[in-house]
């Protein structure tokens, strides 16, 4: 089952909202119908925003506290804040298709073919 079904059989027991999968339903329970659950954040020391994920407030305080971008482009010297941001760039501004890393499913990561033997990891 992929990602990019429009499909949703995961309703929610609560409300009207229906998920792609079992964990995301898990997590809106937990978030939106727990009483007292407070979801983790992560607070900006400059301007106290919070963000849900850490990376995001990195890319926050870069963006707007320190103005840094350790992401440059290496045709044009144009730097961004966030590596994904530099990727669609390279491909959009350059036509720079980027190799695609070799990933296993997660669920196949456990079991890994190496020649003649299965290594477990």
């Amino acid at each position: 089952m992929g990602t990019h079904r429009t499909e949703r059989p995961f309703p929610c027991p609560h409300c009207a909202r229906a998920f792609k999968t079992g964990g995301r339903l898990g997590q809106h329970v937990r978030d939106s119908h727990t009483p007292g659950y407070v979801i983790p954040t992560h607070k900006c020391p400059q301007c106290r925003k919070e963000f849900r994920f850490r990376n995001k407030l990195d890319a926050h305080i870069r963006a707007i506290h320190t103005g840094e971008r350790p992401f440059t482009c290496d045709q044009c010297g144009k730097g961004f804040v966030i590596n994904s941001a530099l990727r669609l760039h390279l491909r959009g501004a350059h036509g720079v298709a980027l190799e695609s890393k070799d990933r296993l499913r997660r669920s196949k990561k456990r079991v890994v073919q190496r020649g003649d033997e299965e290594v477990t990891t």
